[in-house]
């Protein structure tokens, strides 16, 4: 019976997941995109949804700035955040599917 009940709870846990991890993949790259454009000049100033973008991504980007993160003048603190968002993923989808 057990089993039974946590099988409907690990797969919508697993799907909540799955989506939270692609959602912040993507608001993390038009971080980066947002980024470039400012930096490039092209790129408007800060509008209400770049301080949104900014706001939602800072808790996964901050752990990344943590961690040695610059290469000369690139900051790779984006693609740390993304692999540790695929690790998260992948760890809760071992740990619910060996239910």
């Amino acid at each position: 019976v057990e089993s039974f009940l946590m099988y409907p709870i690990a797969k919508f846990i697993l799907t909540a997941v799955r989506t939270f991890v692609d959602i912040m993949a993507v608001l993390i790259i038009i971080r980066v995109l947002l980024n470039w454009l400012v930096a490039m000049g092209k790129g408007a100033s800060m509008s209400q949804i770049t301080y949104i973008i900014y706001d939602v991504t800072e808790p996964i980007i901050g752990l990344a700035k943590k961690l040695p993160h610059r290469v000369g003048m690139i900051d790779l603190s984006p693609i740390i955040a993304l692999l540790g968002l695929d690790l998260f993923e992948y760890i809760i989808t071992i740990i619910l599917t060996n239910l």
